[in-house]
């Protein structure tokens, strides 16, 4: 690999690593969001099912975050330069799962998770 391929390559990393660790945040707030409507909401509960059709602001929210995650993960794999199967070994592509808040919630944060592993995955790529 070229030194001019290579300093790209490691650019385009930190950029992702960035991106990912934002978008973190993002997810988190959505998920901090729920927390303080447990608290404070009475007619609120996690348990309660999530109606796509009654909430679709959050829905289309959700699945933007949803959206995000997936292009960060496929720049991840395409700059790692590994196979799918590899891939998808380490950092098997996740879902929302819209039965109710708490599966919602535990969603969400299953994505923070994977971002974060992504994210380490990106600075120990910047090392070979």
């Amino acid at each position: 690999m070229d030194e001019g391929k290579e300093n790209e390559d490691k650019e385009r990393l930190l950029t992702i690593a960035k991106h990912l660790n934002v978008h973190c945040n993002k997810v988190k707030a959505v998920v901090n969001g729920f927390e303080v409507g447990q608290i404070f909401k009475k007619e609120f509960n996690l348990s309660q099912t999530f109606y796509t059709t009654t909430s679709p602001s959050l829905t289309k929210a959700i699945n933007g975050l949803f959206g995000t995650y997936q292009t960060l993960r496929s720049q991840v794999r395409e700059v790692a330069q590994i196979g799918y199967v590899s891939f998808e070994n380490s950092f098997p592509e996740l879902r929302i799962n819209f039965e109710t808040y708490y599966s919602v919630a535990v969603s969400l944060l299953n994505l923070t998770f994977q971002m974060q592993l992504l994210r380490l995955y990106c600075y120990r790529l910047l090392k070979r």
